[in-house]
């Protein structure tokens, strides 16, 4: 594909998801954080003052009706913090759901007991992440700064609450960032929820930001190709209405002042076709891509995928995926349990359950 081929895909593509930054603030410092980790949050936040903020209502509600009119399906209100210190949280679920879109949320858990979950899944929610990094709080509390033990144990109930109250309309997922100073936490994570009826268990890995670019730690970056990388294209929404393109352009985007869209001056489509122009052609922004590695999931190898005790999973350079088999399956070698997964056959096998009962 030839350059300028590659340019106008961009510039045709759908897009689908909308990612709303509806709050700057968190109730945690994780040092992990390149928004409010220790070497962090006095740079990020002092630097760019303008989205040290939340949306209101009325903001959040103009953004919806031009994701609604421009053929956006979902909401992403996964934040520079977390979405659930926004004290109108429950209203902004139940705004979204009348546009007729779907809510997909990260969250550290720590925040919400039993009843705010029942009531999140009332109010609508399609598809939640859980932070769950260990389930050892001495372990926790040093990568969750400050967890009280409290907070902890709501984190650990959170992802079984929404299961229990979302059901099958609700799709629950555990991330679990890998710590260099804790390295086996992730197992412990893994054999706790097996058999708990969650979706998805994800291990990431941990990566380091500035204006100079992403890095993640023991990824290996690629020589770079311009306008391929697939973490481009995304619409993100700031707080203060500024659009960006993906999110390696956190830290960056000040540096090309007033070129980047705002979102209460221009439609989503727009602001797209801004920041592909500037994606394109401008040489800051050029320079800093090439510095990203979030580049690197343009790579075209396909995951590598392996069963992992009562997992399937599927290895990529940046996660590893784990999806708990079903107990019909498990009694099978495990290359057979392989064989089932890579043909495409597991889903099959639960469709023509389902509908045999």
């Amino acid at each position: 594909m030839t350059q300028e081929a590659i340019f106008k895909a961009i510039r045709e593509r759908e897009m689908k998801v909308l990612n709303i930054q509806v709050t700057s603030s968190c109730n945690y410092a994780c040092g992990m954080c390149p928004f409010h980790g220790d070497g962090y949050s006095g740079e990020y936040f002092d630097e760019r003052p303008t989205i040290r903020r939340d949306m209101s209502l009325d903001e959040i509600k103009l953004i919806l009706e031009k994701a609604s009119m421009e053929g956006f399906e979902w909401i992403d209100l996964t934040p520079n913090g977390e979405f659930f210190t926004h004290k109108q949280w429950y209203q902004i679920l139940s705004l979204i759901k009348e546009f007729g879109l779907k809510v997909m949320i990260t969250s550290n858990g720590g925040l919400l007991g039993e009843e705010d979950i029942k009531r999140a899944c009332e109010a609508g929610v399609d598809h939640i992440v859980i932070s769950v990094d260990s389930l050892n709080y001495e372990s926790y509390k040093k990568i969750r700064k400050p967890a009280t033990k409290l907070a902890f144990e709501r984190a650990i109930h959170a992802p079984l609450y929404f299961k229990k109250y979302g059901g099958d309309s609700i799709y629950v997922q555990i991330q679990i960032t890998e710590q260099p100073e804790f390295p086996h936490e992730a197992l412990g994570v893994l054999n706790f929820y097996k058999d708990k009826g969650l979706n998805q268990i994800s291990l990431k890995k941990m990566f380091v930001t500035g204006e100079d670019g992403i890095g993640h730690i023991g990824v290996e970056k690629l020589e770079y190709t311009h306008g391929k990388c697939k973490a481009y294209g995304s619409p993100i929404v700031m707080t203060d209405g500024t659009v960006l393109p993906c999110c390696g352009a956190f830290y960056f985007y000040p540096k090309l002042g007033e070129k980047i869209p705002n979102i209460f001056n221009h439609t989503i489509f727009e602001s797209a076709r801004i920041l592909d122009d500037l994606y394109e052609r401008d040489s800051l922004f050029v320079s800093y891509c090439r510095n990203c590695s979030l580049y690197d999931s343009s790579r075209k190898a396909a995951p590598v995928k392996f069963i992992f005790g009562d997992y399937y999973a599927e290895q990529t350079l940046f996660e590893t995926r784990y999806f708990i088999l079903p107990k019909y399956l498990r009694f099978l070698p495990s290359l057979a349990i392989l064989w089932i997964y890579k043909k495409g056959y597991a889903r099959k096998i639960k469709q023509w359950l389902v509908a045999a009962q």
